[in-house]
């Protein structure tokens, strides 16, 4: 099924959410994904791709430019998975969305996601980082990653073991112009 999506040239959407695919799932995935030209949204949440399925994945998104939307969400994903994705965001592609909500970045996957941000001609505009344990060192770094040139338009920090630095992100969202929305509930603010 996956072979046959790089050929396709109808489908916009996927949604593979919750089909047990694993890094060998994800290799396929992304052959299909270095051929395929139309398809703008994938959604492979809570799945068992992992980091080493995840950097395969992304490895293939620097040369799709149709893909925005992409949903990897409680996959499995610690800090090695989150700086392969920095990676091949900061090679290009164009994400506006992406959505790591429940995996296990922490502080370090936190800085790869900042250095991303700051990317000149970065497209993101909605990132999902909630239930990653980035706790005030990951808020920190993202916080000096917000200025003027930004694109987020959505950022979710929820459940993150935020303390001390939820302050410091409301004060740069005054020079970040673009952000409309933050969520940082269930932090100990």
């Amino acid at each position: 099924m996956l072979e046959a999506l790089s050929s396709n040239t109808h489908l916009v959407e996927l949604s593979l959410r919750g089909n047990r695919l694993d890094p060998k799932a994800a290799a396929v995935l992304s052959e299909s994904l270095l051929r395929n030209t139309t398809l703008t949204m994938l959604d492979i949440s809570a799945n068992e791709i992992g980091d080493e399925g995840v950097d395969r994945v992304f490895s293939a998104l620097g040369q799709n430019t149709a893909l925005t939307t992409l949903s990897l969400a409680r996959n499995a994903l610690g800090s090695e998975g989150v700086q392969a994705i920095a990676r091949g965001l900061e090679l290009g592609g164009f994400l506006c969305s992406l959505n790591l909500a429940g995996n296990s970045c922490g502080p370090v996957g936190a800085t790869a996601i900042a250095s991303c941000i700051r990317t000149k001609g970065n497209q993101l505009t909605d990132l999902d980082l909630s239930s990653n344990g980035i706790g005030d060192q990951g808020a920190e770094v993202i916080a000096k990653a917000l200025h003027d040139d930004v694109k987020l338009v959505q950022m979710d920090l929820a459940n993150n073991l935020i303390q001390n630095k939820a302050s410091r992100l409301m004060e740069v969202c005054e020079r970040c112009s673009s952000l409309r929305t933050l969520n940082l509930q269930n932090n100990i603010i």
